[in-house]
């Protein structure tokens, strides 16, 4: 799955769950911006990120 960013990682366990209906499995996620917490990320496949918020100037996080 490719996502432009992810705070609580819903949208990668909605897909995940959608594939998993059909027969597939989720094996990846890839992301612009990543912000999703460690609590978060144990439920999802592996996510990859080209950068995380906390990199983003101005961002609080």
């Amino acid at each position: 799955m490719i996502d432009d960013w992810t705070e609580t990682d819903r949208q990668s366990l909605a897909s995940a769950q959608l594939v998993s209906a059909r027969g597939a499995e989720l094996c990846a996620v890839v992301v612009i911006v990543d912000e999703a917490n460690q609590d978060a990320r144990v439920q999802v496949p592996p996510v990859q990120a080209l950068m995380t918020a906390k990199e983003i100037p101005g961002q609080s996080n």
